[in-house]
């Protein structure tokens, strides 16, 4: 168990910080229109957009961990 954590840390390790990347402006207003944003979809993991919903009721729950 111990030589497999070790294996995985020195693996991190080796690549590097994480590039920054900038994000794009996702600030979220009450009667503005969503950010558009690229989601999987839970049926088979193919990328998404919000547009692809669009004159459909959709529900969209957006929270955070922290």
């Amino acid at each position: 168990m111990r030589s497999a954590v070790l294996v995985a840390a020195a693996a991190l390790a080796a690549c590097g910080p994480p590039e920054r990347v900038e994000a794009p402006d996702m600030r979220i207003e009450v009667g503005r229109p969503f950010p558009q944003v690229l989601l999987p979809m839970l049926e088979d993991g193919s990328p998404a957009t919000l547009a692809r919903f669009r004159g459909r009721k959709t529900l969209l729950h957006v929270f955070a961990s922290w």
